[in-house]
């Protein structure tokens, strides 16, 4: 493994192909921050084969990333430039979307979709504003708001549909149930708005494939209705839920968004094979966030439990600097459950103690694990969390003033190739690193990439 240092507001790596560990140790030993910071290992090059493999699972269906997921705008300067629209929800939103675009020379005309179906009424004039035309909504209110200050808008109308399966329902605040559509269609015909189609979202953490099938016969029943209201539809957005997964290798994640896609794939067959023009969108958010991120955090101190503790059900409390007013957020907010690896293997033939672990804050809330067996840790070890890019970083916050992780961004060897055309045109004030054998390490110098050049590399970006 390979390594160059450019020093300024950046570091940048050069790393081969090798397992997360391997990686995190790497990032230790090269990093400019303090050595007991936590970081996130940022994996940019496994956006490229996601979207591979959406293709593949999903041939007919555009996915737009949902922003709120992981807003990481060197994220969304790939998606962008592999195709990706996305799904807005805010004035903010759709500003960072929008410059990600502009920079990477895109149109946004047809790449972003307002998908909240209540909107505040300057975030809809600043859509209007900026060409955002197409935007949900599910009712009565939101038809009014349009009509007054975005007439243009080309509206989706978002149903309910079931979410008992999933692990973040939705349907208790979004969605028009089925007998409210005809006043809807009424109300936005006598109003001159465009509605040109329908949406759901079966819940985000989809544990049901089935549930994606009864909502595209439901989309299609609105579909029908929409003709006697004038309407002829011509998009589907079949909403989110889409697990994360690991990469194209077998995993119990790909084999559940396989039994998705073919649900999905069939149903649209079923329902709309005779509906001509149609185009059908999503809104997957964890499929392309969650695998992308590795968290890494370091033991700050530790407490042996007696048994008059209130916390005796544990041998030992390790406490952390990341937790649930950060990163770990997830626990509370999206009902994840991070498991630890240790990043020093020798620590695994250490004695297991039965532990808890918890985050920094001066709060008791802030429990990342209540019990979990680990070997006899010292301050200064390190952990990692895998799977911790989706709705961690977007909603963590700085209680108690313990900052964000660190970012550094990473490519390996087998992904360089297929990234390179596209950070290099999407991202160009980035900086990047080439290794030269005839240059010493303090010689290097940070320059763009020619396709000639293409070696090992990592950019990582604080």
């Amino acid at each position: 493994m390979t390594n160059f240092l450019y020093e300024g507001n950046s570091i940048y790596s050069i790393l081969e192909r090798s397992p997360p560990r391997e990686i995190l140790s790497h990032l230790l030993t090269t990093r400019h921050a303090p050595n007991d910071d936590p970081f996130f290992a940022i994996n940019l090059g496994i956006l490229p084969q996601l979207v591979k493999l959406w293709k593949q699972l999903f041939p007919s269906i555009r996915p737009f990333y949902a922003v709120k997921c992981n807003p990481d705008t060197l994220m969304l300067s790939v998606l962008a430039r592999l195709g990706v629209g996305f799904d807005c929800a805010s004035k903010g939103e759709i500003r960072t979307v929008l410059g990600v675009l502009s920079s990477s020379n895109l149109s946004s005309t047809d790449s972003i979709i307002y998908a909240n179906p209540c909107k505040q009424l300057s975030h809809i004039q600043y859509a209007k504003s900026r060409g955002v035309n197409l935007a949900t909504f599910d009712n009565t209110c939101e038809l009014y708001k349009h009509s007054k200050y975005h007439p243009d808008s080309c509206l989706v109308l978002r149903i309910q549909v079931d979410d008992s399966s999933a692990l973040c329902k939705l349907s208790n605040k979004f969605g028009c149930p089925l007998s409210s559509i005809p006043e809807l269609l009424q109300l936005a015909s006598q109003l001159g708005l465009r509605v040109v189609g329908v949406s759901f979202h079966v819940g985000s953490g989809c544990m049901d494939a089935e549930v994606f099938r009864t909502a595209i016969r439901d989309a299609r029943k609105v579909f029908d209705s929409g003709l006697n209201y004038g309407y002829r539809f011509t998009l589907l957005d079949i909403g989110g839920g889409f697990p994360s997964c690991p990469g194209l290798d077998p995993s119990p994640s790909l084999t559940f968004l396989q039994s998705i896609s073919n649900v999905i794939n069939t149903s649209i067959a079923t329902h709309f094979s005779d509906w001509a023009g149609i185009q059908v969108i999503a809104e997957p958010g964890r499929f392309f966030a969650g695998s992308s991120h590795i968290l890494s955090v370091s033991v700050t101190s530790s407490r042996e439990c007696t048994p008059d503790d209130n916390n005796n059900n544990t041998n030992i409390m390790y406490y952390v600097n990341e937790g649930v007013y950060g990163a770990f957020n997830c626990i509370m907010f999206d009902h994840q459950q991070p498991q630890p690896q240790l990043m020093d293997s020798k620590t695994a033939v250490s004695p297991v103690l039965r532990s808890s672990l918890w985050g920094p804050s001066c709060d008791g809330l802030d429990q990342i694990l209540k019990e979990i067996q680990l070997p006899v840790l010292s301050v200064g070890d390190w952990l990692f969390f895998e799977q911790m890019g989706a709705y961690t970083r977007a909603s963590r916050s700085d209680f108690n003033g313990f900052s964000a992780p660190i970012n550094y961004y990473y490519v390996t060897t087998d992904q360089l190739t297929e990234l390179y055309s596209l950070l290099a045109t999407s991202h160009p004030y980035v900086p990047f690193l080439i290794k030269e054998p005839d240059r010493k390490e303090a010689d290097l110098k940070c320059y763009p990439i020619k396709p000639a050049e293409i070696g090992l590399l990592v950019s990582a970006v604080i």
